[in-house]
């Protein structure tokens, strides 16, 4: 070799002959020195090495019992023994529960059951084929939602009514439950009041109310969608809710449509229209009346007041 700078450079091994026969197959005939330091060190530096070794390839297949098992231990089940989360609006219902309440989340709980158990079996049939076919990895299984929306609205509807509606409606007096069937006679115990109104023999506040909007903002603009939602908003039967309302609706109409009602008697409005905005409120005010025994100003007062309670009921 030629000099370097003064320095002559000796060849020298880097591994020791143990270790290149080993990696590199049969051993060099070629005479190697291993005592010098670096060849020395060489061998420090293959010796702290790890190399892999081959791992076995596992033939065995977890059942799908134990896959099954593992994916269902890494799921976070937010429903306790005495804490049930609403399947709708996820509001944390703590036990005990009244007798609706707790008979809803077990139908819904059994159904949820039901349905895991046949995706289980499905999932279990599936990775039966797959292993016949020689499959290696297969699917995890994962679990679909088991409750429909059908339920899901139930659910949340019978805990609001239920730890909700009735204590307010026990604290206000209000009647925990409603006889929609018997409003249809009841509103005939006063259509004589009602023909008075649609006659002009009895004032009735909603009539004169709009007719005041018609006057101020013109026809068409009291028909527009902003004015309709106000108009609908205003004529609610208090806690008799939009169900109640549309009992009366067809009670009403069936009474009164193609009768006493006409363009001249419901002017400025037609006549569905003065059935939603005049004759439905004055339905409820009645109602009300007769149900809390109170004279028309107090009950007009619950039927204002109650309102919203009435939305909610008719969920």
């Amino acid at each position: 070799m030629k000099p370097v700078g003064g320095r002559v450079h000796k060849k020298m091994a880097t591994a020791a002959p143990d270790q290149l026969t080993d990696l590199f197959g049969p051993r060099s005939s070629i005479p190697v020195n291993t005592t010098t330091p670096s060849a020395i060190r060489g061998i420090s530096r293959l010796k702290r090495i790890n190399i892999p070794k081959k791992k076995p390839t596992n033939t065995k297949i977890c059942s799908s019992v134990d896959m099954m098992e593992d994916i269902s231990s890494t799921i976070k089940d937010n429903q306790e023994d005495n804490v049930y989360e609403c399947p709708f609006c996820f509001e944390k219902l703590k036990a005990p529960y009244p007798e609706e309440l707790e008979k809803a989340i077990k139908e819904v709980k059994e159904k949820q059951r039901a349905y895991k158990e046949e995706q289980k079996k499905a999932y279990e049939t599936k990775v039966a084929k797959e292993r016949a076919e020689g499959r290696i990895y297969i699917e995890p299984l994962i679990l679909k939602d088991a409750i429909s929306e059908e339920d899901k609205k139930m659910v949340c509807n019978i805990h609001k009514m239920e730890l909700e509606m009735k204590p307010l409606a026990k604290e206000k007096g209000y009647p925990e439950a409603i006889e929609f069937e018997k409003v249809e006679m009841r509103i005939n115990t006063f259509k004589e009041d009602l023909v008075d109104i649609i006659m002009g023999r009895t004032e009735s506040d909603w009539l004169m109310e709009a007719k005041r909007t018609v006057e101020k903002i013109g026809l068409n603009k009291s028909r527009d969608t902003t004015e309709l939602i106000n108009h609908f908003q205003n004529a609610l039967p208090g806690y008799y809710g939009m169900k109640g309302a549309d009992v009366m609706i067809k009670t009403l109409s069936q009474l009164f449509l193609d009768k006493e009602l006409s363009k001249k008697t419901c002017w400025p409005l037609k006549p569905i229209e003065y059935i939603q905005r005049v004759l439905v409120p004055e339905c409820g005010l009645r109602l009300i009346e007769q149900d809390m025994k109170v004279n028309k100003k107090e009950a007009k007062k619950i039927m204002k007041e109650s309102i919203e309670y009435g939305k909610k009921y008719s969920l």
